[in-house]
């Protein structure tokens, strides 16, 4: 014995499903990533972690972290530099070229990249109230580069 309005509540949430439909990827946005949020969250958190390793046996993993991590966003920046802005379409407006802010942040995260190189650690001997305030700054690009730059998600 099978309940009619049971029977009839399934063929409707089946009928309304995504799967039935097939809709669109546009329908939550944009089909954009943040493929640098975690490395840009973690560079910057060892970025922080410099100002209290600064001048101990601790700096040389500090260095390590944020030269790594730098230079897998800038790699992440190449990628989204490649991007076209998406044309207009009646649904979404047209998305402003981001290329420039891209550019930036990549350039930043390269000297990112040489000032924290571990093989010539030329900062191991920096310190004093400039270089907190290079290591805060350089946090804060790794941060703003992970939240703002966004490649095409993968195919597939």
């Amino acid at each position: 014995m099978v309940d009619q309005p049971a029977v009839a509540a399934v063929e409707e949430v089946a009928a309304v499903s995504n799967a039935q439909f097939n809709r669109p990827n546009e329908r939550y946005g944009s089909d954009l990533i943040r493929p640098g949020l975690l490395p840009g969250l973690l560079g910057s958190g060892a970025c922080l972690a410099g100002l209290w390793a600064s001048g101990t046996d601790w700096m040389i993993m500090v260095l390590f972290a944020v030269s790594i991590l730098s230079a897998i966003m800038v790699f992440f920046c190449i990628q989204a530099a490649r991007v076209q802005p998406a044309p207009a379409t009646r649904s979404q407006p047209a998305e402003r070229d981001r290329r420039p802010l891209v550019i930036f942040f990549g350039i930043a995260l390269a000297v990112i990249v040489i000032v924290y190189n571990p093989i010539s650690p030329f900062v191991l001997t920096a310190s004093g109230t400039g270089w907190q305030l290079a290591q805060v700054a350089a946090g804060a690009v790794m941060f703003f580069a992970g939240v703002l730059v966004r490649t095409p998600a993968p195919k597939g």
